[in-house]
């Protein structure tokens, strides 16, 4: 590992989030976190927990909350998207969440309806870019051309369709420069089209761009959780958001 991270999980130096409110209500509350920039840039969605087993983009979200300060453009951050899921560290509860979009009030599963919430959260609040932080269980060095369309691997950024660009790119770039093993380093994932899937319904429902971070289970926890938080703080950087971590740039 050529960088590390010092950031605390609790009792950190940022500001506390200017808003804290809620997705879902009963059984689907789970608190969003807003910090508003001083001055007005890009708003920014960063989720974790759409998989409740998938731990490290949790506690990445925790550190962030605790130590970011926004000076420019808007942050959202929903650390336990699938609370049940999350607090019993299971993958989901009824049905893959990610499996379940746009969603649907009227099914019965609990995973249908939080889907269906998230989506209208998503749509009131209109963000340039949503980053979910999920993680996999194969690695990048095992993805061929045969199997790269079954399933997610570690390390790679996911993207659907039209909409890999700078941004995308960029924070690829930008992170794989301080991961000094070839087999740490981010590849771009084009997934195929999946109509119930997060990102498919983000930018072909709501013509909003969204993002997923795979990091491979089989690293330490600690360093899955650097990676998801670097690589988290440069789609920030990337989009033009203005931050400081425990007051620094």
């Amino acid at each position: 590992m050529a960088f590390g991270c010092a950031y605390s999980v609790y009792g950190g130096s940022g500001l506390p989030p200017d808003t804290v409110f809620y997705l879902g209500r009963d059984t689907f509350r789970t608190p969003v976190y807003a910090f508003y920039g001083l001055q007005k840039g890009p708003v920014m969605v960063l989720d974790a927990g759409i998989h409740g087993d998938e731990v490290a983009g949790q506690y990445a979200c925790d550190s962030l909350v605790a130590n970011i300060s926004i000076q420019k453009g808007t942050l959202y951050i929903i650390p336990r998207t699938n609370r049940e899921a999350c607090f019993d560290t299971i993958r989901f509860v009824n049905r893959d969440l990610n499996r379940t979009f746009p969603g649907d009030t009227c099914w019965l599963d609990y995973e249908y309806t939080l889907s269906y919430m998230f989506m209208q959260l998503i749509d009131s609040l209109r963000p340039n870019l949503v980053i979910n932080l999920h993680e996999a269980r194969a690695h990048t060095r095992t993805m061929t051309t045969k199997n790269k369309n079954d399933k997610a691997f570690g390390n790679t950024l996911i993207y659907v369709g039209e909409t890999k660009d700078d941004i995308l790119a960029g924070a690829q770039y930008q992170i794989n420069r301080y991961l000094s093993d070839p087999d740490e380093k981010f590849k771009l994932h084009d997934f195929p089209f999946m109509a119930a899937g997060s990102l498919d319904n983000m930018y072909y429902r709501l013509g909003i761009k969204s993002f997923t971070v795979e990091t491979w289970r089989g690293y330490d926890l600690p360093f899955r959780v650097c990676m998801q938080t670097a690589i988290s703080l440069e789609f920030m950087r990337q989009l033009g958001i203005g931050f400081t971590i425990n007051g620094q740039q």
